[in-house]
């Protein structure tokens, strides 16, 4: 695809947003997230993080030792000269998820407002590959898309005060996991028993931004059999990761 328009924005004096358009789109948030990889291989003197999002990069800098005018002389080449997949290569996972009604309170609405019955609303959610678009609002938390037109429905009108770790919500097409229990806005369709994000695991963040991830349906009995050993940490990480 073609570079759009790229902005270089000042957040903060030690800040710089690399903003690409206006469109959200899969393979120019591949893109942003390659280019992070290449920032990171190219070892800038000063820049400490990048952090992207839909249709930006964040890059996090340190003024005394790059300025913000040298800092974009070198950004450049890069952004002009896109980045193979090389080690930004995505990551497929599999996450199991139980619709039950009442670890779904809203599904039933996100059916009648999509004009789907509530088993046609599961089946497109499993039948997507959703590619975590960034990660936000909670730590580890993924935003991910993108569900199919009939599925781009409005945030709730009355958010709730609190959704579960490992809620399955919905809204405008895009789909989150709920990395701990926190208030939403979005529609609660679903909970896995996975914890995205645990502090005692080595990787305690599971996703980054750029991979894939696939909804597999469990019944209720698998879910709890799952959330115990999650509970117990017996539950064995590596079975979610995908070839």
């Amino acid at each position: 695809m073609a570079t759009p328009d790229v902005q270089y924005l000042s957040s903060g004096d030690t800040a710089l947003t690399v903003q690409f358009g206006t469109v959200i789109e899969r393979e120019l948030n591949s893109r942003i997230v390659a280019l992070g990889h290449s920032i990171a291989q190219a070892a800038i003197a000063g820049v400490s993080e990048t952090l992207p999002t839909y249709r930006s990069l964040l890059v996090n800098y340190d003024p005394l030792v790059v300025t913000r005018d040298e800092l974009v002389a070198q950004l450049q080449p890069l952004i002009e000269s896109p980045p193979e997949a090389g080690d930004a290569a995505p990551a497929h996972w599999q996450i199991p998820v139980c619709f039950d009604s009442d670890l779904a309170p809203d599904l039933a609405h996100v059916a009648a407002a999509s004009g789907l019955d509530e088993n046609e609303v599961i089946k497109a959610m499993l039948e997507v590959t959703h590619h975590v678009y960034m990660l936000g609002f909670a730590p580890g938390q993924p935003y991910m898309g993108d569900l199919p037109p009939a599925l781009n429905i409005p945030r709730r009108e009355n958010p709730v005060a609190r959704v579960e770790k490992g809620s399955v919500v919905t809204a405008t097409g895009l789909t989150i996991i709920y990395a701990v229990p926190n208030p939403t806005g979005w529609h609660v369709v679903g909970r896995t028993p996975v914890e995205i994000f645990n502090l005692a695991r080595e990787e305690a963040i599971l996703f980054k931004p750029g991979d894939k991830v696939r909804l597999s349906r469990i019944e209720r009995d698998e879910f709890d059999e799952l959330t115990a050993q999650v509970d117990d940490g017996s539950f064995d990480m590596t079975r979610l990761r995908q070839p």
